[in-house]
C-alpha cells in the first residue's frame, strides 16, 4: 500500500511541475505576435530552454527578433514577473525603448539588453534586507549587458548586489558611478 502511495505522491508532483510549464509555455505564447521568428517554441528550439524536472522556463533568446510594431509595447519588467524561474535573457538588438527596470524578484543570472534605445530610469535590484522583505527572494543577477543603449545619470551598484560582469559602454551616463567596496563586480 505505500508504494502505491509513493507512486501516487510522485505522479501529483509531477503533474504540479508539468502544469507550471504548461502555464509557463502559454505566457510564452502570448508573445508569438511579438517576434519574428516562428521557431520560438517552448522548450524544443534554440531559443528557448527550459528545466522540465523543475517544470519551469530557465532561457529565452530574443536577440534581433522582436517585430518592429511590438518594440513599443514591449516591458522588461512585465515580461520578466511572468516567468518565476528565468535565469537567463537575451533581448539585444531589438531597438526596444522606454525604462530599464530590473525587478528586485527576478531570479535572472544573466541579462544581455545591449543594441537598444533604452533611457532614463535604470533600476539594478538591491538584495538589501528590505528588499528581501518585500520580494521574498533574492537577485542572482551576475551578468548584465547594458551597453549600446542612451542610460542617462547616476548609475548606483546596491550594496548587496551580486553582479560580477557589467557592461555600460557607449550609454550617455553622465551622473555618478557609485560602486560600493564590498562589491563583487570583477569587470566593469
Amino acid at each position: 500500500m505505500n508504494i502505491y502511495k509513493l507512486f501516487l505522491f510522485s505522479v501529483n508532483i509531477s503533474l504540479i511541475f508539468c502544469s507550471e510549464l504548461i502555464q509557463e509555455c502559454e505566457i510564452l505564447n502570448s508573445y508569438k505576435s511579438y517576434v519574428r521568428d516562428d521557431e520560438i517554441q517552448c522548450c524544443n528550439s534554440s531559443y528557448v530552454k527550459c528545466d522540465e524536472s523543475e517544470g519551469h522556463i530557465v532561457s529565452i533568446n530574443l536577440r534581433n527578433n522582436i517585430k518592429i510594431e511590438m518594440r513599443n509595447k514591449f516591458s522588461l519588467e512585465s515580461f520578466l514577473n511572468q516567468f518565476p524561474s528565468l535565469e537567463k535573457l537575451d533581448i539585444s538588438g531589438n531597438n526596444l525603448k522606454g525604462n530599464l527596470i530590473i525587478p528586485n524578484n527576478t531570479t535572472l543570472v544573466e541579462l544581455d539588453a545591449s543594441e537598444n534605445y533604452f533611457k532614463g530610469k535604470f533600476v539594478i535590484p538591491d538584495n538589501s534586507e528590505i528588499g528581501l522583505f518585500f520580494s521574498n527572494a533574492e537577485s542572482k543577477l551576475e551578468i548584465l549587458n547594458i551597453s549600446n543603449n542612451e542610460l542617462t545619470g547616476d548609475l548606483i551598484i546596491p550594496k548587496n548586489s551580486t553582479l560580477v560582469k557589467l557592461n555600460i559602454s557607449d550609454n550617455r551616463l553622465n551622473g555618478k558611478l557609485i560602486i560600493p567596496p564590498n562589491s563583487n563586480l570583477k569587470t566593469l
